[in-house]
């Protein structure tokens, strides 16, 4: 089986541990496009707006063939196989091209599903499990998603809801931290955090209440001030609750009522 990596540099990985040779760019950016829609057929005109983006040469349909003999030579070459087994890993299929692969040689289809297990065993109220799950799965991210390949505007999107979901697993983890009580070990990593995304309410939120579980409540009231002057924006109604509650040292606290993330 294909082991295809995304997270991170591109990289697509055969079962004899060799590698898929592909770095001309507009190559890598097709097969970056079947990779994410393993299994599933890309319509030839959706390729052919992600690599030329409305403007394609005349024989756009012959350069995409070319490109695809290319990605078959070059799994030909990883796998050992003949050309034929190379042929049915990338097949011409309704008008379209379709990477024959399991869904779970996608590297980000696991990673989604590891989050997805590990929500509902917080839901279950199972934090220690869930922060450990959640640590596996974050530490197979190398780098930004598809980190050497050129985006179009099919992978600029794709690109956006991988970090987006990393960013989410992120919040996830550390909401399981929060519920084993680790507020001190959490304020650096989170001070960073919301540095890199200073309109995210979520981690302002956690913050927030690190903060105050470590024994700085003065210094929780001036994160949300400083949400509020970088968004310009008031802030929603359960972190404006977090404040009032905050300021009135309030040790019944819930995290769950709070700050319950569900998306």
């Amino acid at each position: 089986m294909l082991k295809i990596s995304t997270m991170g540099p591109f990289l697509v990985v055969a079962e004899t541990g060799h590698q898929a040779n592909i770095t001309a760019p507009k190559p890598r950016q097709m097969f970056a496009l079947l990779a994410l829609n393993v299994g599933r057929t890309v319509a030839v005109p959706t390729i052919i707006e992600e690599l030329w983006r409305g403007r394609p040469p005349p024989s756009a349909w012959g350069v995409l063939q070319s490109y695809v003999m290319q990605l078959r030579k070059s799994l030909k070459v990883a796998t050992g196989h003949s050309s034929g087994a190379a042929h049915d890993s990338i097949v011409n299929n309704f008008g379209g091209y379709l990477l024959n692969a399991p869904r779970e040689s996608l590297d980000f289809f696991c990673f989604e599903m590891a989050v997805e297990r590990a929500r509902r065993n917080l839901a279950a109220g199972n934090a220690e499990p869930t922060a450990t799950m959640l640590r596996r799965a974050l530490s197979s991210w190398k780098g930004p998603a598809l980190a050497d390949v050129q985006k179009g505007p099919l992978l600029e999107p794709d690109f956006l809801h991988m970090e987006n979901s990393r960013l989410a697993a992120i919040r996830l983890r550390i909401q399981a931290d929060l519920r084993l009580g680790r507020h001190r070990e959490l304020i650096g990593e989170l001070r960073m955090l919301v540095g890199q995304h200073p309109f995210d309410e979520m981690l302002h939120g956690q913050l927030m209440l690190a903060l105050y579980h470590s024994g700085r409540r003065l210094h929780a009231p001036a994160v949300y001030h400083s949400l509020r002057q970088a968004s310009g924006l008031e802030p929603s109604q359960r972190l404006r609750e977090l404040h009032r509650r905050i300021l009135a040292a309030d040790h019944q606290i819930n995290l769950l009522n709070i700050l319950h993330e569900t998306g």
